[in-house]
């Protein structure tokens, strides 16, 4: 397993009360298990094989795979966004990752690594483009080449 996919809070069970019905009540809860639900989606296309939808759309690379993971994990850890309304691979080989949040549309494209667009409509159809670069973060261990 590549070093990247290893330090996902992915992992972590989400957190929160019970309610008397037996299911999680925490608001927080909630967003663990709906950003996990969308960390488990990109997780299964490391599954996909080429020809997966019967007409030859090549599966997704493992760059590309592991590069949303990551940016998502940021967006996860360090803002406040909901969790995505879903994730989705296309057979345009792109991740397309949804929110449909207070009225707005709003899509992260990722088409190749290290680069997305952002796409927000908001609730009277003004839309914006937007590109994001998805360069990794440089590793202190790695930069040192200490192990």
């Amino acid at each position: 397993m590549s070093p990247i996919l290893r330090s996902y809070r992915l992992w972590e069970e989400p957190t929160g009360s019970f309610n008397s019905h037996g299911l999680l009540s925490s608001g927080a809860a909630e967003k663990d298990i709906a950003w996990h639900r969308n960390f488990m989606d990109l997780y299964e296309l490391f599954d996909l094989e080429d020809n997966w939808d019967g007409e030859d759309a090549e599966a997704p690379s493992i760059e590309l795979i592991e590069n949303a993971i990551s940016y998502l994990n940021s967006l996860q850890t360090t803002s406040d966004m909901p969790a995505p309304s879903r994730v989705i691979f296309t057979q345009d080989e792109e991740i397309v990752v949804e929110w449909n949040y207070n009225n707005n549309y709003l899509e992260l494209t990722i088409a190749e690594p290290y680069k997305a667009e952002w796409m927000i409509v908001d609730p009277i159809g003004n839309v914006q483009h937007s590109e994001v670069d998805l360069q990794p973060q440089v590793d202190p261990w790695q930069q040192f080449n200490v192990a």
